[in-house]
């Protein structure tokens, strides 16, 4: 739905924002880049389930604890039954924080 705001972040970031205040840094990365230059990442994406596609990585070993790796999305139209946000996510590790939107 193209009034919904529709982002799978493979041409770009979307508007969204690396709003984190500590050491995380998101960044748009390609799957079959993350899988040799980021060990812990997935080496596909969800739109296209190949190393092709791209997605957004925060590597969540960056930060001490209780610091937030926080990514804004750009503003979106007022919900309605047409618009729907799905996500996937990726936790990797022991001391991996919890995700909250």
């Amino acid at each position: 739905k193209d009034r919904c705001g529709p982002c799978n972040f493979e041409k770009d970031d979307c508007g969204w924002e690396d709003v984190s205040w500590s050491f995380y840094s998101w960044s748009r990365v390609q799957a079959s880049n993350a899988i040799t230059n980021l060990s812990k990442a997935p080496g596909f994406d969800h739109t296209l389930n190949h190393p092709t596609g791209w997605y957004m990585y925060v590597a969540g070993d960056m930060g001490d604890f209780y610091e937030l790796a926080e990514l804004r999305s750009p503003s979106l139209p007022a919900s309605s039954s047409e618009c729907q946000v799905i996500f996937y996510y990726w936790l990797v590790g022991n001391s991996t924080g919890t995700l909250e939107l």
